[in-house]
């Protein structure tokens, strides 16, 4: 028996967010103005906004970026989280060594805690050394920098695929799909179910 179906918001508030799972929902359940969790920090304030502020972006172009979102969700729970003890400053000299190698004034410990973090909310695709550092894969940092993008291009394309069956893009010329080669166009559009138009 399937359990009761989670809203964008409480995704957001958990710590739940998927972008691959949840990215459509970005464009038909607008978050409330103010931040549903009580006595919140200015932080919190400042970064649900920011939330808020993007999802109405989305929704006006009808168009939503959920790995962005995603990024966006990350920064809110670093301000309302507890026993987080990071600046702004220390937390930027963190996110660049979890994301390319080290980077003075980061001890392991801090990193750790902070990989860990990142992998609870399956962020863990974008960030290539920590995949490397602290996952349990194994893996040297290049053969790590390669699953990372493999998993990553997989779970955008999935989503891809997801949003074109429901939204019925056939075009290839749909700004939807920029950025993409013509045959990737004409591939994703197939495996949506769907007979490319504009070719």
């Amino acid at each position: 028996m399937r359990g009761k179906r989670t809203t964008l918001v409480e995704s957001i508030l958990v710590g739940s967010f998927r972008p691959d799972r949840h990215g459509s929902r970005l464009l038909s359940e607008p978050l409330p103005e103010e931040c549903p969790l009580e006595d919140v920090s200015p932080g919190g304030v400042r970064t649900w906004r920011d939330l808020v502020t993007a999802q109405r972006a989305y929704m006006d172009a009808r168009l939503p970026n959920p790995w962005a979102f995603a990024r966006l969700v990350r920064l809110f729970h670093a301000e309302v989280r507890q026993d987080t003890t990071v600046d702004s400053m220390e937390r930027f000299r963190v996110d660049s060594a979890l994301r390319i190698g080290p980077y003075p004034a980061c001890p392991d410990e801090l990193l750790a805690r902070h990989w860990q973090e990142w992998a609870h909310l399956e962020e863990w695709e974008e960030t290539h050394y920590a995949f490397w550092r602290f996952g349990k894969e194994g893996l040297s940092e290049g053969k790590a920098s390669a699953k990372v993008k493999k998993v990553r291009d997989e779970r955008r394309e999935k989503w891809m695929v997801a949003r074109l069956a429901e939204m019925g893009i056939r075009d290839v010329r749909d700004p939807f799909l920029m950025g993409r080669s013509l045959e990737d166009r004409v591939r994703l559009i197939r495996a949506a179910g769907l007979e490319p138009a504009g070719v």
